[in-house]
């Protein structure tokens, strides 16, 4: 034999050499593979077996087993026999009536997290003998989280079906509800054939490619005071944009029948006798950019033990989710006002502004925004900060409505709590702080969120200080230490956007 040599000058070996050595090599792997299925085959059986097995099935085999143990009689052999038979016969049935069936899922594009929302699966028999005791379903997942215990997600019972002719369809639905938000695939449809006699189980699993977005839980008033400090802050702001604010004014003029009304002027009802109505050059509908600053300021992780890395991510996870139910809220107040939206994540490249949601009649189609937010993640500083540029510069002039967890004041202001080991905090804080005067800045503080989850004692509102800061522009939310119960029936708080610095909060309250 002789070799042959590339352009390296190294010696190769010639192609019907090569060919014969690669057809021994697949030989040798078949060979091997089918050692090891003849080795583990009783393994393999028996476990088969054992998953397969039912009420009626056991029976039978204990009946067998009984059988074997009690002197030889005519009974007894007759027993015996037909307790193998039954098992042996039922077996090859059970196998060999397997069903064939193709899944096609109606799945919905989006659902609130821990909201249930209907699925319908479409199962068509391929085989040509029908498929009889079939039960149907998504069995629930046994996969727990580490430390939380809660399911992922879970659904509705399985689904009892008798007869499936051969190609024919038939039709089923259901109900589930995912835990957290996120992009979540549906699970797999399990199958479990029980003919004959329901004697032995055959199990299948129909995995899918369907999709569903799990969009965040909005936020709600009645969870604790800071929550509704939250609303309150963006219902204001809702309501002065779409009222009109003194920038806008024009003028008055008299009410004329048929006129449409936007804001009446009561002083001067009052004081000329007659209906006065005021004029704003802005329309009433506006186009308000929504902006979601979905990085967080965090201490530096090399000085952190493995303990408190996990707790710091706990943290994080906590605030993105307060954040982004807040987002989910102001999408649906903004577009309930009759508010043209658009909406930045500073996760997601600045070109990606998605369609504007709208109103059609009384439908609000705010759906592609609210996938956007269950598909958001965590960022760094630096990219939300380049990002946030980025939106200011394509924002001009435009109202912008900035949800952050991060520090908005600038490094030299003492009164706001910095670690000083967190170096990027303070650079955070000032970029934030460069905002421009048509940018108003909502800040939320989950420092503590994770740290105590006890129940709260008499005298404190579930355990939550609200804390509002009202000088320059940051409006802050502390839920850590106990505050005395205080009934807060009258409650309001106004943001203001003032000239590059964010947002101001008055707060005016009143009590029974």
């Amino acid at each position: 034999m002789r070799l042959q040599s590339n352009s390296d000058d190294r010696p190769v070996l010639p192609k019907r050499v090569r060919a014969t050595l690669a057809w021994m090599g697949r030989v040798l792997t078949y060979a091997f593979r089918w050692s090891v299925a003849v080795v583990l085959f009783p393994l393999t059986a028996y476990l088969t077996f054992r998953r397969s097995l039912t009420a009626a099935s056991v029976t039978l085999l204990l009946t067998t087993i009984t059988a074997l143990n009690i002197i030889w009689g005519y009974p007894w052999v007759g027993m015996l026999g037909i307790s193998v038979s039954g098992l042996i016969i039922g077996w090859v049935v059970n196998r060999w009536m397997r069903p064939w069936l193709s899944v096609s899922l109606k799945v919905p594009a989006s659902a609130i997290a821990g909201q249930a929302f209907h699925l319908s699966a479409r199962l068509t028999n391929r085989r040509r003998v029908p498929a009889i005791d079939v039960r149907i379903g998504w069995s629930c997942d046994r996969k727990r989280n580490d430390k939380a215990g809660q399911q992922r997600w879970v659904s509705s019972g399985s689904q009892y079906v008798a007869l499936i002719r051969p190609s024919t369809s038939i039709e089923m639905s259901g109900t589930m509800s995912f835990m957290k938000r996120g992009l979540h695939s549906i699970p797999p449809l399990h199958i479990d054939s029980m003919f004959p006699f329901f004697l032995f189980r055959d199990h299948q699993s129909v995995p899918s490619d369907a999709q569903i977005a799990i969009t965040p839980i909005p936020l709600r008033g009645d969870e604790d005071p800071a929550a509704r400090m939250l609303l309150s802050s963006v219902g204001d702001w809702t309501k002065r944009l779409t009222m009109g604010s003194a920038i806008e004014y024009i003028g008055s003029r008299e009410y004329q029948t048929g006129m449409p009304v936007r804001r009446w002027d009561f002083a001067s009802w009052a004081r000329l006798g007659k209906p006065i109505v005021r004029e704003y050059h802005a329309p009433t509908v506006r186009t308000v950019t929504l902006v979601v600053d979905c990085a967080i300021a965090m201490e530096a992780t090399k000085t952190l033990s493995k303990r408190e890395k996990q707790t710091q991510a706990e943290q994080r996870d906590l605030t993105l989710e307060r954040l982004y139910s807040l987002a989910a809220t102001a999408v649906v107040d903004l577009m309930a006002a009759g508010i043209e939206l658009q909406m930045y994540l500073t996760c997601e490249p600045t070109s990606i502004r998605n369609e504007k949601g709208f109103r059609r009649g009384r439908v609000m189609d705010n759906e592609p925004l609210m996938i956007r937010l269950a598909a958001a993640e965590y960022c760094s500083s630096d990219l939300s900060d380049e990002r946030l540029r980025e939106i200011y510069d394509a924002t001009r002039g435009e109202p912008v409505l900035l949800l952050t967890a991060r520090g908005l004041r600038s490094s030299g202001d003492r009164s706001t709590s910095v670690d000083p080991r967190d170096s990027a905090d303070v650079r955070n804080q000032s970029e934030l702080s460069k905002a421009p005067g048509n940018v108003t800045v909502i800040r939320i503080d989950m420092d503590h969120a994770h740290a105590d989850h006890s129940v709260p004692n008499e005298n404190s509102v579930s355990g939550i200080e609200a804390t509002m800061t009202s000088d320059r522009h940051d409006w802050r939310v502390d839920p850590k230490a106990e505050i005395p119960h205080v009934p807060m029936s009258n409650s309001t708080a106004t943001v203001e956007p003032l000239r590059g610095e964010g947002l101001s909060v008055s707060s005016e309250e009143s009590y029974p």
